[in-house]
Order: C-alpha cells, then sequence, then structure tokens
C-alpha cells in the first residue's frame, strides 16, 4: 500500500514473555515517513523508563584504585562488611531512572568520575557486588546464586520463546536492602549460540526486563 522508506516495529512485552516465537519475529511493516511523529513519542517515553547509561566503549574497564574511591563510601562499606576477602572497586555512571536499580552491565564500568562506586568481593563464601552512590548511600546487593531458581521463573522460561536456551551460570540475587526493603530481582543470562540476553524476574515469574546483546 505504501512506498519509500519503511520503519521496522518490534512488539514490547508486557510483563510475561510470549510464547509464540512469531510474536517476536522482525517483521517489516511499511509506513509513511509522516507517521514517524507518531511512533516517536511513544518510543520515547517506553525507552525513558528503566533505562540504562550509554556505554561509550562496549569494553569493561579497569579496577579503580581505593584511594579514587570516596572516603564515606569506603568507610560505609568497611561498616557494613568488617569481614570480606577479594576487594576490587569500580566506577559507574549515574542511574537514568530510579527503577533501573537493579540493573548492570559491566561494560558501563568507568574511572572518568564516575557518580556511582561498584565494590566486588568475597563474603561468607560468595561473590557479592553493591552498587554506591558517591555519598555513600547503598543502592543494591548483587549476590552469584548457586541454587536453583524460583520455580516459576523456571516455568515462566520454559513455556516462553526462550525454553530451547541454555540458562547461563551467571544467575544472580539482586536485592535493593537487605534491611529495610525486601524486594528481590532475579537476573538470569539466557544463551543461544552466540545470542545472549539477560532476562530480570520477580520471584514470582514475572518478566521486568529483557537486555539483549550479541
Amino acid at each position: 500500500m505504501f512506498s519509500g522508506n519503511y520503519i521496522r516495529i518490534l512488539p514490547i512485552g508486557s510483563g510475561t514473555l510470549c510464547s509464540n516465537p512469531h510474536n517476536m519475529s522482525n517483521t517489516r511493516i511499511k509506513l509513511p515517513i509522516g507517521c514517524l511523529g507518531f511512533l516517536i513519542i511513544p518510543m520515547f517515553l517506553f525507552g525513558q523508563a528503566g533505562s540504562q547509561p550509554v556505554s561509550t566503549t562496549g569494553k569493561t574497564a579497569g579496577k579503580l584504585d581505593k584511594s579514587k574511591v570516596p572516603r564515606i563510601v569506603t568507610e560505609m562499606f568497611n561498616k557494613q562488611y568488617p569481614v570480606k576477602r577479594f576487594v576490587n572497586w569500580y566506577g559507574y555512571p549515574q542511574f537514568d531512572n530510579g527503577s533501573s536499580w537493579y540493573e548492570y552491565d559491566p561494560s558501563y564500568y568507568s574511572k572518568n568520575n564516575p557518580e556511582n562506586y561498584v565494590v566486588e568481593f568475597t563474603h561468607n563464601d560468595t561473590l557479592d557486588k553493591v552498587f554506591y552512590t558517591k555519598t555513600g548511600k547503598k543502592i543494591a546487593i548483587h549476590r552469584n546464586m548457586s541454587a536453583a531458581l524460583p520455580d516459576k521463573i523456571t516455568h515462566a522460561i520454559r513455556t516462553s520463546i526462550y525454553k530451547t536456551w541454555e540458562i547461563g551460570g551467571d544467575k544472580e540475587e539482586i536485592f535493593k536492602d537487605n534491611k529495610t526493603d525486601r524486594i528481590t530481582v532475579y537476573r538470569v543470562t539466557m544463551r543461544e549460540g552466540s545470542k545472549r540476553h539477560t532476562l530480570y524476574f520477580r520471584k514470582n515469574g514475572k518478566l521486568l526486563r529483557i537486555i539483549k546483546s550479541a
């Protein structure tokens, strides 16, 4: 019906994984350029929710010398975790939106005027990552999982387009705060060939976000 340029529209999830793989196909829908204005606004709004800062290098930055970390941050960390081993510090940029507190990507690590700080360490024989603001406020705790995922998350994956994908070994439980806020998010890496998608779930199996990489 239409001629000329077209854009490619992909479906947006609604909190659950689609079980029909055709819904995820890269179907081309031809639209006249004049219609783009009606699409840009909602696409912009969806992009703002839970968005991550933009990686400029795509590579993981090196470790940050402890002397470069604000004293208030290191003091808070030492107070909260007096017993720990193998401590490494990294800088991290500002989150665009508070709803993305549970997300992270090592390619965003930066030594250049970081707004937040990540400390990796071993605590009670478990690898943890804790995010702090530069004023020492704890943002989130990421804890490596060796146990199985909650049943509802496993069910959500196995009844979705990811049912034939491999679940990676780098699963994480993510806590907003271990005392005052019991919100828990689960980070799962799915692999199929060279493709790697990171999925974030609530314990009840609700899908929060999908991050796609190559």
